[in-house]
């Protein structure tokens, strides 16, 4: 079966669909090709996570049954082309890529672990692009190697009227909530894996889902992807996010993002001390004498407060807010601190120092 194709079209969709193969196995890189009526698929799966890449155009009217390739060498060889078109011609044991005098050959894959590759259609959810979005907002907050696996992932919590995305590492916790009606009332887990190949592949779009008991699917007219989800049972985020606080502070994102970044040149724990005269940073590296001092002028009235701060867990935050305020609220210096910025709320549990790191601080 012969058929010509843009070159930078299936460049793409065969980066596209490497990504979802699994780097060691028997089925290494590999990729299911098939055509139909000129129209191409290509499918490839790492058994967690699944792509099948619909209605690619060819020139063309074949018809070519599913076969395997290994799709680094056939993203190599076509990357080796020029702009131009190329031809493709498959054969019963081989793939034959030809443009111009250029041919190469690429024998294809014997498989028999991999029939066919399913997209289960559960329960139907509306998904619109601020929930793709936000489920990546709140992955920085995510640790994948956590022995707890039932938060080694983003929380999907679907309820009548909103929606709640979450992710904690016991450390910290992020989460976005909003007012949106799916359709239906679910709770599961997704890997952070997931969270990131779905915003990739469907990012600026309103999608279609489906979930049953164990499967997270996404249809469109041109791509399916399905991963499945986490078993276990999340945390109750509720309990850790603070009902109250005793005060509060806003502070320009863009300012406390570069305070932040030049305490974390000294250090990864930096201290925060918030008075009526403003709010100050202090940073010290006791095992190679650096030190810094920041101070910003706020508006506060309350009691003066000292708590100390991951300087890589606050940058995270800043960066997944694009907002041009953060707001702090806390009750003292043991207690988780909150922080608010538009739809996205964190909670940092504070770092305790020690009381020769503090006699020690930078006045």
């Amino acid at each position: 079966m012969k058929t010509t194709i843009t070159k930078s079209i299936i460049e793409t969709v065969i980066a596209q669909a490497v990504a979802f193969t699994n780097a060691k196995d028997e089925n290494a890189s590999c990729v299911f090709v098939s055509v139909t009526n000129g129209l191409m698929e290509i499918e490839s799966t790492n058994f967690s996570e699944s792509i099948r890449i619909k209605s690619i155009p060819t020139k063309g009217e074949g018809f070519l049954a599913r076969c395997a390739v290994d799709g680094n060498k056939f993203l190599k060889v076509i990357k080796a082309m020029s702009s131009d078109e190329v031809m493709l011609e498959f054969g019963n044991e081989e793939l034959i890529v030809k443009q111009g005098r250029s041919r190469f050959k690429i024998a294809l894959m014997t498989t028999n672990t991999i029939d066919s590759i399913d997209f289960p259609k559960g329960d139907e959810i509306g998904i619109n692009n601020s929930l793709l979005s936000s489920m990546a907002r709140v992955s920085h907050a995510v640790d994948v190697n956590h022995p707890n696996h039932n938060i080694a992932g983003v929380l999907l919590e679907i309820g009548s009227k909103t929606v709640a995305v979450v992710g904690t590492d016991a450390k910290r916790l992020s989460a976005v909530k909003y007012e949106h009606d799916a359709g239906i009332e679910r709770s599961l887990i997704l890997s952070k894996r997931a969270v990131m190949s779905m915003n990739k592949l469907f990012g600026n779009q309103d999608v279609t889902a489906y979930v049953d008991d164990v499967n997270f699917t996404i249809n469109t007219d041109t791509i399916e992807y399905t991963t499945r989800t986490i078993n276990g049972k999340f945390p109750d985020w509720m309990r850790i996010v603070p009902r109250e606080a005793k005060s509060t502070v806003e502070i320009s994102a863009q300012t406390l993002n570069l305070l932040v970044s030049q305490a974390a040149i000294i250090t990864d724990n930096a201290e925060i001390n918030i008075s009526n005269n403003g709010l100050t940073i202090n940073a010290e590296n006791r095992d190679n004498g650096q030190s810094m001092n920041a101070f910003l002028e706020v508006a506060y009235e309350g009691e003066e407060i000292s708590f100390g701060i991951n300087t890589c867990y606050v940058k995270d935050l800043l960066s997944a807010s694009g907002t041009e305020s953060v707001t702090l609220h806390f009750n003292d210096s043991t207690t988780p601190v909150l922080f608010t910025t538009g739809t996205l709320i964190e909670v940092l549990v504070p770092v305790v120092f020690s009381a020769e790191v503090k006699a020690g601080a930078v006045a």
